[in-house]
């Protein structure tokens, strides 16, 4: 395992899967829903907010922790819609 110029892993053997893969669980900041308190309502009534979008469209998963944590039906179905309808 070495890294990379751009701060991603190499991985060149299977030997080095299992730290390479304990190293990027290490780099990942939070996301924004690790303490958000609409994290439960979100995951049972498929919601999503724009600080989540944020963070799935950060290569680094970074976000704007200022935006506002509003879920609503119609961002979750922006985000998720085309995948669910690929299956």
């Amino acid at each position: 395992m070495r890294d990379m110029d751009d701060g991603e892993l190499s991985v060149e053997t299977y030997d080095d899967l299992l730290p390479a893969l304990a190293y990027a669980i290490k780099k990942v900041p939070p996301a924004p829903c690790d303490d958000c308190i609409h994290a439960s309502r979100c995951a049972l009534e498929s919601l999503a907010c724009l600080a989540y979008v944020g963070y799935l469209n950060s290569r680094h998963g970074h976000y704007n922790s200022g935006t506002r944590r509003a879920p609503t039906s119609e961002i979750y179905n922006r985000v998720f819609g085309a995948e669910r309808m690929r299956r």
